[in-house]
């Protein structure tokens, strides 16, 4: 008995017969097989490294823009000090303020200097300098620098 000759499908009046592979290249078959195989992992692997990468890259950016989104709430904050401490005592020259992890939103702590200067003139202005780093004493802290001027209130006559 002959064997059953296979015709191309989808070919109408096709009479080239479809052969089987013979045993001789099943073995090169899978070894281009395991090969495409292991490409295709290399790919995936490569692929994986780098949106890995990207995401922590994309994570430490949000942390440096966190960091200095709070260092200049800080710088303002100080600012609003100065102020306050200015219409109490028009002979504030400053301080450096120390703020502990604790007392903030974010567990790390903040170094504030404020530089009141005398302006020349007689309507009384001060300079107002204010120097931020969050996180202190951090390898890449965020450093904010903010001046103004402030007019002290006029003084009250008897």
């Amino acid at each position: 008995m002959m064997p059953k000759k296979l015709l191309l499908p989808g070919v109408a009046g096709s009479h080239r017969p479809l052969r089987r592979p013979s045993r001789a290249t099943l073995p090169h078959r899978r070894g281009v097989v395991l090969i495409m195989a292991l490409v295709c992992l290399v790919l995936v692997t490569v692929l994986g490294g780098t949106l890995l990468r990207w995401a922590a890259m994309e994570h430490k950016f949000l942390r440096a823009k966190e960091d200095e989104s709070q260092a200049r709430w800080l710088a303002e904050a100080s600012l609003e000090r100065a102020a306050a401490r200015l219409t109490d005592d028009a002979d504030y020259r400053g301080e450096t303020w120390d703020i502990a992890a604790s007392e903030l939103p974010l567990p790390q702590p903040a170094r504030v200097r404020l530089v009141v200067k005398s302006l020349d003139g007689p309507d009384r202005r001060r300079s107002i300098e204010v120097d931020v780093e969050y996180p202190f004493e951090s390898v890449t802290p965020a450093r904010v620098h903010k001046e103004v001027v402030f007019a002290l209130p006029s003084r009250a006559t008897p």
